[in-house]
């Protein structure tokens, strides 16, 4: 019974932890820090002129689904897969793609595991595999290997949209992290953020 009672409080400790961090990423999203509405405008137009027929997407990685759910308005989608390890984070994806108007599957899992969760999609392939700021979280060696798999899961001419951050050749992980960091901050709405914050704490 101990046993139990300690795995439900580890639970909703995990859960906790998330939605703290999730409200943090949020604030990313919508002062768009890292360019997502310009990235997800062009997927959209993406999808719409790329598919003139039904087509059927496999969401890897997808978390809450918030932008993904915006570039799949009024396309010719079919069905929606969308995999991802938190169960939060699903639980408002699930709210997230109410709108669209298809067949929606959300799974937990871990969609790095090609040996396992792939294993089914020779069967039942697709017409676009999206990765959407996920992919940078596997070892270089992985990546080579799960891409290599992800060809298996898509139909003739069907298309892996990959979005990530990346580093220039020439820049090692510091120096990439110190650029990405001064693009955030010269950013206009930043230093009001931070003005926000720095009220909040004031008044705690």
């Amino acid at each position: 019974m101990a046993h139990i009672k300690n795995s439900e409080q580890e639970s909703n400790q995990k859960t906790e932890f998330f939605r703290k961090q999730w409200k943090i990423y949020q604030k990313v999203l919508n002062n768009n820090y890292m360019g997502h509405r310009e990235i997800y405008r062009t997927l959209h137009e993406l999808l719409v002129s790329y598919f003139q027929r039904p087509f059927k997407m496999l969401d890897l990685g997808c978390g809450d689904a918030s932008f993904t759910s915006l570039a799949l308005l009024n396309t010719n989608i079919a069905s929606y897969h969308g995999v991802d390890l938190s169960i939060p984070a699903l639980e408002i994806a699930k709210e997230n793609l109410a709108k669209i108007q298809c067949n929606i599957t959300l799974t937990q899992g871990d969609f790095s595991d090609s040996d396992s969760f792939l294993a089914s999609y020779p069967q039942n392939k697709v017409d676009v595999i999206l990765i959407s700021f996920a992919l940078h979280h596997l070892h270089l060696e992985q990546k080579y290997y799960f891409i290599d798999q992800l060809q298996n899961c898509l139909v003739s001419g069907g298309i892996l949209i990959l979005i990530d951050i990346i580093r220039q050749h020439e820049e090692d992980r510091a120096t990439y992290i110190r650029r990405y960091l001064d693009g955030v901050q010269q950013h206009p709405d930043f230093s009001q953020e931070l003005k926000k914050e720095g009220s909040k704490t004031a008044t705690m």
